[in-house]
C-alpha cells in the first residue's frame, strides 16, 4: 500500500499509538488508513492506547475524514462507532476474494472490483 501511495505522490505520515502521545489534529488528516495487529479491539485493559486510538478515529470520522480500516483497523473503526466486536464462529485464515466498492468521488483512490487478499481474522464485528 505504501508503494502505491508514494507512486501516486501522496505524502505519508504515521502515528504509532503504542509508542507516542503525540497525535495529529484531525484537520491535518486527509485520509486515515488504520492497519492491523494481533490484539482485539476489546483489549483496552492490556493495551490502554486503544482507547485513545478509538477516540481519535471517532474525531476523524465525525469531522468528515475518509477512514479505511484493514483487519484490526476495521474492528477499531466499528468499535469506535458503537458496534460490537466479537469472536468469529469460524476463523478466517487464507486467501479469499475481496469485493471493491466504487468510490462516490472520483478524486479518491479506489480498489479493483475484486482481488484476492490474505486474511487472518479470529474476530468479526457488527456494522456500525
Amino acid at each position: 500500500m505504501e508503494a502505491w501511495l508514494r507512486e501516486k505522490r501522496y505524502k505519508i505520515t504515521h502515528t504509532r499509538f503504542f509508542e507516542s502521545e503525540d497525535l495529529p489534529h484531525p484537520s491535518r488528516v486527509d485520509l486515515l488508513i488504520v492497519m492491523g495487529g494481533p490484539m482485539s479491539a476489546n483489549d483496552e485493559q492490556t493495551y490502554p492506547w486503544l482507547t485513545r486510538e478509538k477516540e481519535f478515529l471517532r474525531q476523524c470520522i465525525h469531522s468528515g475524514k475518509r477512514v479505511l480500516g484493514i483487519c484490526l483497523g476495521a474492528q477499531l473503526i466499528a468499535h469506535a462507532m458503537g458496534a460490537r466486536v466479537y469472536r468469529n464462529r469460524d476463523p478466517e485464515i487464507g486467501w479469499f476474494p475481496v469485493q471493491g466498492v466504487p468510490p462516490n468521488d472520483s478524486s479518491f483512490f479506489s480498489f479493483p472490483p475484486t482481488f484476492k487478499a490474505f486474511h487472518w481474522h479470529g474476530e468479526t464485528f457488527d456494522l456500525p
